[in-house]
């Protein structure tokens, strides 16, 4: 995901980030992965992501 620098800083990157994760728990979802640019690990830890091992780069999130 990423958002226009013009947008950036006005939750519009959260709000998506939990209205996905919103809708992968009601369709039954148990847990969801992604990767993300360098520098932005931040923002997913902010909504409980957590990185994987270095063999196995990327965030998941058990939901």
């Amino acid at each position: 995901m990423i958002v226009h620098p013009e947008y950036q800083k006005k939750g519009i990157g959260s709000k998506i980030l939990t209205l996905l994760t919103d809708k992968c728990k009601e369709s039954g979802i148990k847990w969801v992965q992604l990767s993300c640019a360098r520098g932005k690990i931040d923002f997913y830890k902010k909504f409980d992501f957590l990185e994987r091992p270095i063999d196995g780069p990327g965030m998941y999130k058990f939901i």
